[in-house]
């Protein structure tokens, strides 16, 4: 079912995409997230989807379960381009997640060296 207003369709997907990439840099699940903010995982879903629109009140509280403040969702709104998080995004979003796991700063540093060697490579 199409949208009547593509504005506010945009705004739906910005905002999810920002709930998502924040909530993954956090390391929470959705199902995690979902229940600290008393909603289901599906409609957790359509939120970061953009499907379904966010109340004021429903993004309070998703700001506050991030420690975020309200104003961090609508940096950068950009509603001419594509605001959904890419495959690459993801990547990165992981590479530090798991980075921060290694509790061995020998390790952390080898891993750190290694992709800097890559990076000059490639």
């Amino acid at each position: 079912m199409a949208r009547k207003n593509a504005y506010i369709y945009e705004v739906s997907k910005h905002l999810g995409s920002k709930i998502q990439m924040l909530r993954m840099s956090q390391g929470y699940t959705g199902q995690q997230l979902a229940k600290m903010i008393d909603v289901s995982y599906q409609q957790l879903r359509k939120y970061e989807l953009g499907i379904n629109i966010l109340s004021v009140g429903r993004l309070i509280l998703i700001a506050n379960a991030l420690g975020k403040d309200l104003t961090y969702f609508f940096e950068n709104m950009d509603t001419n381009k594509k605001p959904l998080t890419t495959e690459h995004q993801h990547m990165c979003v992981n590479l530090a997640r798991n980075f921060m796991k290694i509790e061995n700063p020998e390790h952390q540093k080898a891993v750190n060296n290694l992709v800097k060697m890559l990076a000059k490579v490639a």
